[in-house]
């Protein structure tokens, strides 16, 4: 595993890394295409190129096409290390006026139909996170709250869905909130990133994408912050 811009991330448990900043990705200009899982250096885009820009000062994948074919859809996270019970996504994400519908915009969906969705609500601006009831425990649901993020301003999202604490804990720029809920994720499908179906089109810029397959701290979810937020502004 190498991280060739910034080894101060939290690894444990990480098994997909995307960043937009990195050489693997792009030769640095803007326009070239690609995307690569830093884990496990592979790539295999199943539909979509994401297209390398610059918004807001930092370098980017930029999902601007305001129609169903601009997103992306890989098999570089392998079934078997897919989340279980527990799992974290983060990003830094630069949303932009959507002329494509008013639902939600899909930033990933993991696992396919019975999954975990993250997605950026385009009527309200704020998160909205997403996991299957599992059995007849808990309660299955988007758990929607916390600030709404302005338009061409680059912020930092996360979730964590914990199964043993039945919750999901969202993360705006740096302000937690939580949900109760109790879900499961079912191995298969495609991880998809800037779009799901229907009007889902996420419109804007992903700078990275990670995935865990644990539900990290509070703690390392600061150290990540950390890490990238001199990238951004903060």
């Amino acid at each position: 595993m190498a991280f060739h811009n910034n080894p101060r991330i939290v690894t444990r448990g990480l098994i997909f890394c995307a960043d937009a900043n990195d050489g693997h990705n792009a030769s640095g200009s803007d326009g070239d295409n690609g995307m690569v899982n830093l884990v496990t250096n592979t790539t295999n885009a199943r539909n979509g190129t994401p297209v390398v820009a610059t918004l807001g000062g930092a370098k980017c994948f930029h999902f601007a096409t305001a129609s169903n074919g601009h997103y992306y859809e890989t098999d570089m996270i392998p079934t078997a290390d897919q989340p279980a019970k527990n799992a974290t996504v983060e990003m830094w994400i630069y949303p932009q006026t959507s002329s494509t519908g008013t639902e939600r915009g899909t930033l990933l969906r993991l696992n396919g139909n019975q999954a975990l969705y993250h997605s950026w609500n385009k009527s309200n601006r704020k998160l909205s996170n997403y996991w299957y009831q599992h059995g007849d425990v808990g309660s299955a649901g988007y758990h929607e709250t916390g600030a709404a993020m302005a338009l061409d301003q680059w912020h930092h999202t996360a979730a964590v869905w914990n199964f043993d604490d039945e919750k999901i804990y969202q993360y705006t720029n740096m302000t937690k909130t939580s949900a109760s809920s109790r879900g499961e994720f079912r191995a298969g499908g495609y991880p998809e990133i800037g779009f799901e179906s229907g009007d889902r089109q996420y419109y804007g810029g992903i700078a990275f994408c990670r995935v865990y397959n644990v539900a990290l701290s509070d703690d390392e979810i600061r150290q990540n912050y950390n890490a990238h937020k001199g990238r951004f502004g903060f």
